[in-house]
């Protein structure tokens, strides 16, 4: 029976069953502080009588058990319990006899403690402790004006002789030097000043931390930074000297097991005579861990660092953390959902750390999960990508693990998807994958996280992903789509812009590098410029890009200016071609491909895939859907419209209408050369990408050139030159 249960007999008056467990907790050893705590209830409960009984049974039973510094403690405690017990007031002036007898001042000094007399248990007590502690070259301080005196011996007056700093010698009767003094480790700041100067001097200089533990102890182990420098300067210390003492002071505080630091301003340092323990180290922390993430930190933290130190994890320091997480487990769970999700996959993290399961019955991760409708909403708001696994295990144990893992798909971030990929696969779910990836594809922005899931490229490869060049060009197209839609919000643009930075960066720009090593020089070429343009992308990440970019294709850094017609890395075109080319795209993008993706599930709904000719089919299209949307944004990103100033006047160019009349009838003909997306022959307008075209660009008025075209040829000679600007925007 503990402390505790016997106290409750007294307050219940159940003395008899007192006494039978009194005797009980004798053979188990109970200890000083629980047999002082149940004679001080006896005590106060006015059963005086029977507490001194009780006392003197155990201190009779254990004398002659025990060594006289383990039977000193309860002789002590009982005492103290019992002051004016003269039976137990001998008993310990013996247990102190048998402890320090053979000191030549004992006798004396019991005689001054008074403890067999008359005098105040705790100050006979105190002069006992005190004086029998003192040997020859003891180290005493005033309690009061903090005087340091060195012990010296005994004279035949029975006083103490103490040596000042001065060095004139003192004596001091025992009761009145315990009354004034108390003993002090010769590495007090205040033995250091007054008797051992030399010693300070070198410590400040060389071992600030031994001087840190010097002024704690004679701070009573605490002190703080403001009072540190009223002691040090400018005495010890000149005030210009301050900051970098200071700062090598902390750096050896934290080095010191001894020493503590809390607190900001002012910084707070502590001392631990038996040196910090980890647990000591991590009790403020836990003391201000409220929410389950918090104390989960404090647990993994706490066992890393036990295991970096080779020292035992304590479980009377986990088991109330662990407890009160079941505590936050089972009370967040109706109101505060995603805390009581927290505190459950806290404690599974515990268990797999090793460390027992708190005894109080709790809620765990899949019962959280089965008892909210949208659980994948409260898996996504986990921060803590680390704890995901566990969610996404429990959600796989669920009836509908498919459709909640579906709907995780598209809500998740891109470094979970492997995982949940993988689930739905097993769950025979394969399906949903490729509807998202069909999304993806489709409406790349709206679906970033799947989108550079692929282009960073999944564990298990999948199928229907483009190559790495048409990926890259959706990217930057939708970086450009983020910096120009207005109706997107500040954080959603912010996080988008966060994702794909990361994502363009993984792995040293692996994905980057593929995609350079499939592109050609001429592609290479609008990259550049579209890279160049894509602000999102900040500065650091677009300079890394451009200078692989650099690497792979020198020459578009150190090319000779070409002539417009000539430049492979540029489609020339009309706003209104360019109006209808991005139009096709996006009846592609925003028609065919959902109507492709819905095409998609609705056949995987039918069944057994492997049979399945409508989905083979619904995959095909997505995929010759995917190739030519792919191409129109590649000739898009190329793509400059014509502007008035872009027409030159005096020779043939992109934008120009040509006259020219037959050598010989005079027979006058009209073309327009225009981009390769303006051709319209009935109306006279011609690519000038066309041989014919090419063949005329860079000519001058009264320039002959020869002409095979449709029944006209023959040797013409160009009378005119006009812009075709304004034809194209007439005739649409």
């Amino acid at each position: 029976m503990n402390a505790v249960q016997m106290k409750e007999l007294v307050s219940s008056g159940q003395t008899e069953l007192l006494e039978s467990a009194w005797l009980e907790a004798i053979e188990q050893g109970l200890s000083a502080q629980e047999m002082a705590e149940v004679l001080e209830s006896l005590v106060a409960s006015g059963k005086a009588d029977l507490a001194e009984t009780l006392a003197l049974t155990m201190l009779e039973e254990r004398k002659a058990a025990m060594p006289p510094e383990e039977f000193k403690p309860l002789a002590v405690a009982a005492v103290a319990a019992l002051p004016e017990s003269s039976a137990l007031r001998e008993i310990t002036a013996d247990a102190y006899r048998r402890l320090h007898g053979d000191s030549s001042a004992f006798k004396e000094v019991l005689r001054a403690s008074g403890l067999s007399g008359e005098q105040s248990v705790k100050r006979a007590l105190r002069t006992l402790d005190v004086c029998l502690g003192i040997k020859p070259g003891s180290f005493l301080c005033n309690r009061f004006d903090h005087q340091v005196l060195c012990a010296v011996g005994v004279n035949p007056l029975g006083e103490i002789e103490l040596k000042e700093p001065s060095g004139r010698t003192v004596g001091l009767a025992p009761r009145s030097l315990a009354d004034e003094y108390e003993i002090v480790p010769e590495s007090d700041f205040r033995v250091l000043h007054q008797h051992r100067p030399q010693e300070l001097s070198r410590l400040l200089e060389d071992d600030p931390g031994a001087l840190l533990v010097g002024l704690c102890i004679s701070h009573r182990g605490k002190i703080d930074s403001n009072e540190l420098k009223d002691e040090l300067v400018p005495k010890f210390l000149p005030a210009d000297k301050w900051s970098g003492w200071w700062s090598r002071a902390r750096t050896a505080a934290k080095r010191c097991s001894q020493l503590s630091l809390e607190g900001r301003s002012p910084i707070i340092v502590g001392y631990y005579a038996q040196g910090r323990s980890l647990e000591d180290e991590m009790l403020p922390t836990l003391a201000a861990a409220k929410m389950p993430l918090e104390k989960l930190d404090i647990i993994e933290s706490y066992v890393r660092q036990a295991k970096q130190r080779k020292v035992p994890v304590i479980a009377d320091f986990v088991a109330p953390i662990l407890a009160a997480l079941a505590q936050q487990a089972t009370q967040y769970q109706k109101d505060r959902t995603g805390d009581a999700l927290a505190a459950a996959l806290a404690l599974e993290v515990a268990q797999e750390l090793g460390l027992a399961a708190p005894a109080e019955p709790h809620p765990n991760v899949t019962d959280i999960l089965a008892g909210t409708n949208r659980p994948e909403q409260l898996v996504c708001e986990l921060d803590d990508y680390s704890l995901w696994p566990y969610c996404l295990a429990a959600l796989a144990k669920r009836p509908d693990a498919a459709y909640q893992l579906t709907l995780l798909m598209h809500a998740a971030p891109t470094n979970q998807l492997d995982a949940i990929a993988a689930l739905l696969e097993q769950s025979g779910a394969a399906p949903a994958i490729d509807e998202a990836i069909g999304k993806a594809l489709s409406r790349p922005r709206e679906n970033l996280d799947i989108f550079l899931w692929l282009w960073i490229g999944p564990k298990k490869p999948v199928s229907g992903v483009p190559g790495k060049v048409e990926m890259l060009s959706k990217i930057l197209s939708a970086v450009v789509e983020l910096d120009h839609d207005f109706q997107i919000g500040n954080v959603e643009r912010k996080a988008s812009r966060q994702k794909i930075r990361a994502a363009m960066s993984a792995s040293d720009y692996a994905s980057y590098r593929q995609a350079l090593s499939e592109m050609s020089e001429a592609v290479a070429g609008t990259f550049k410029d579209r890279i160049n343009r894509a602000i999102g992308l900040a500065e650091t990440v677009r300079d890394d890009m451009m200078a692989m970019l650099r690497e792979n294709f020198y020459s578009l850094f150190v090319r000779a200016k070409v002539e417009p017609w000539l430049d492979q890395t540029t489609i020339w075109t009309t706003q209104v071609a360019l109006d209808k080319r991005q139009a096709a795209l996006k009846h592609i993008i925003e028609v065919k491909m959902l109507e492709n993706a819905r095409a998609i599930g609705e056949a995987a709904a039918h069944g057994d895939l492997s049979e399945n000719s409508e989905w083979k089919f619904a995959i095909e299209e997505r995929d010759l859907l995917a190739a030519r949307a792919a191409k129109l944004q590649e000739e898009i990103a190329m793509s400059r419209v014509i502007q008035p100033e872009d027409v030159p006047t005096d020779y043939v160019g992109v934008g120009s209408k040509v006259i020219l009349e037959r050598i010989g009838d005079g027979k006058r003909l009209e073309l327009t050369f225009l981009g390769p997306w303006d051709s319209d022959l009935e109306k006279g307008f011609y690519s000038y990408q066309t041989g014919l075209g090419q063949d005329l660009m860079g000519k001058t008025i009264d320039d002959t050139v020869n002409v095979k075209f449709e029944g006209m040829e023959g040797e013409y000679r160009i009378t005119a030159l006009e812009s075709g600007i304004a034809a194209r925007k007439e005739g649409h």
